[in-house]
């Protein structure tokens, strides 16, 4: 998992789970220096989220914020992480990078200390809400989403998919669909939900799909059934591969 998220030319990577040589292809691809990258923001150590920093292409010392246990764990040499400049941050604590501020909140996973973020422009304008792995939607998880403008919602799996699918361990099950997993599509549909019909939301963005246990094709179908039973069809639904490019105005 890795998303580039920028406005008015501040630039923030939100996790960095590829390989520092798959980072930098995607980001050239894209027309994007690497070294332009203001800042590294994590919502665990997972490797699926963070093992790009042991290689990472951008400017020496980059600085990297993460929760204050996390920031703990990663910066330990045993992980091989040089070359960036570690910043804890509490839960509820904002932070400047350029023209954007992000706030970290509280999520359910089998992680450390992990968050879910708040990404807007300062000074208001548009908002990002970013869920993070989370294996269950929490009232403060909900709370905090409740302003976003757009949903970067991590679901995982297909409860169906998962289920049909033989290859998959039992323990493997059990960690993609406890309370401190990973959201399904259901989940991320109900989710997509409630924020339309209390908040402000105005486009979801699936994304961190597991390619063999979900496809974007479900991931969408589940989060427009859910924008649908509250009478919100209209809001565009837009799942996030790897290289694309989501121009949001």
């Amino acid at each position: 998992m890795a998303c580039l998220v920028g406005s008015r030319g501040s630039r923030v990577l939100l996790d960095c789970g590829l390989p520092g040589s798959v980072l930098r292809t995607h980001l050239e691809t894209m027309e994007v220096d690497p070294l332009s990258i203001d800042a590294v923001v994590l919502t665990h150590e997972h490797p699926g989220h963070a093992r790009g920093l042991a290689d990472h292409p951008f400017r020496t010392n980059v600085p990297v914020f993460a929760s204050e246990m996390t920031c703990r764990l990663l910066e330990d040499p045993v992980n091989g992480i040089e070359a960036v400049r570690w910043h804890g941050v509490a839960s509820g604590e904002t932070i400047v990078v350029g023209s954007l501020e992000l706030c970290g909140f509280p999520v359910p996973h089998d992680a450390i200390e992990p968050l879910g973020w708040m990404i807007g422009e300062v000074g208001g304008g548009l908002r990002l809400g970013v869920t993070g792995d989370a294996g269950h939607v929490t009232k403060g998880m909900f709370q905090n989403l409740l302003t976003a403008d757009r949903l970067l919602i991590h679901a995982k799996h297909d409860t169906a998919m998962v289920e049909s699918d033989e290859t998959v361990d039992r323990n493997a099950k059990m960690r993609l669909e406890n309370r401190h997993g990973h959201l399904s599509n259901d989940q991320a549909g109900e989710l997509a939900a409630r924020l339309a019909a209390r908040g402000r939301l105005a486009g979801v963005l699936p994304a961190h799909l597991d390619p063999v246990l979900n496809s974007p094709n479900r991931a969408a179908a589940a989060v427009r059934e859910g924008l649908g039973a509250v009478g919100r069809p209209e809001i565009p639904v837009h799942c996030l591969r790897a290289g694309q490019v989501h121009h949001w105005e």
